[in-house]
């Protein structure tokens, strides 16, 4: 026998779509779980305040830019990196913030610099007498170096450009023995002012303001013009010493009135049995 729905489709079929429904959002979650970081910073003592957020991409294209020149004259490998986040792309089933690839963008050959580990990420400003002209972001724990035997980092230059609505990767190079430099431009590198109270935090102390302003006044009220003590000081008294129970007033029936559309829905329902 075969249950099916009212419109037809097998019981069966439904529980498999849920579960590939399920199985598609844990995918999903999975994936959106890549190691970030904070992408907001704002210097000690009030000082200047940056917000890189915005260049962070969630997924492939990564942002890329050529490596260095050789001694030779040419260059042997390029860079995919991202903004605060991990690039969406392996590397020897790891992955980083910052990857050293082949010239042609096929193999990745290392990790230079990853937003989690043993490290944290270090903010720096370009100029600290001009915070005007960008920040620097540090990216730590690599993959080890063979020449040194400690682990690469990328120091990523942000140089404030108020034309540069896009990123735009400018140069690298390597300036200590596996410590690369990735120089580039953006309009949000430039300081900001530091946001304020959010609307949700602004509601949150209207409304403990309030509640206050109601308890200190109504009790004073009601202790002199009635001479109340205790409990019955508190104004509305008689209101809030049933509020739970009106409370569960309304939970019973939402209840019963949930209870009574369930079984309306599974009474309409209709079962048929396939014959054999």
């Amino acid at each position: 026998n075969a249950e099916y729905m009212g419109n037809r489709v097998p019981v069966s079929t439904v529980t498999m779509v849920v579960w590939a429904i399920l199985a598609a959002t844990i995918l999903i979650s999975s994936t959106s779980l890549a190691a970030r970081m904070e992408c907001k910073h704002q210097f000690p003592g009030k000082g200047p305040y940056y917000d890189l957020s915005s260049l962070t991409r969630a997924a492939e294209p990564s942002y890329q830019i050529d490596g260095p020149i050789e001694d030779d004259g040419t260059k042997h490998e390029m860079f995919a990196f991202n903004v605060c986040a991990d690039v969406g792309r392996n590397c020897h089933s790891d992955t980083g913030v910052v990857l050293q690839l082949e010239l042609n963008g096929r193999r990745c050959m290392t990790v230079t610099g990853r937003v989690q580990g043993d490290q944290a990420p270090e903010w720096e400003l370009l100029d600290a007498s001009k915070p005007s002209e960008g920040v620097k972001l540090t990216y730590f724990n690599g993959d080890s170096c063979q020449n040194t035997n400690k682990k690469r980092q990328t120091v990523m230059v942000f140089k404030c450009d108020t034309s540069a609505t896009e990123l735009t990767p400018l140069s690298s190079k390597e300036i200590e023995t596996c410590k690369y430099e990735i120089t580039v431009a953006s309009a949000h590198a430039c300081p900001k002012h530091p946001p304020g109270l959010s609307n949700g935090w602004a509601f949150l102390i209207i409304f403990c303001c309030f509640t206050g302003f109601y308890c200190v006044t109504g009790m004073y009220y009601k202790r002199r013009q009635y001479g109340a003590g205790g409990l019955d000081a508190v104004p509305n008294i008689g209101f809030w010493r049933e509020l739970p129970d009106l409370v569960m007033d309304g939970v019973r029936y939402s209840l019963n009135k949930l209870s009574e559309w369930s079984s309306g829905c599974r009474s309409s329902g209709a079962k048929y049995e396939v014959i054999r």
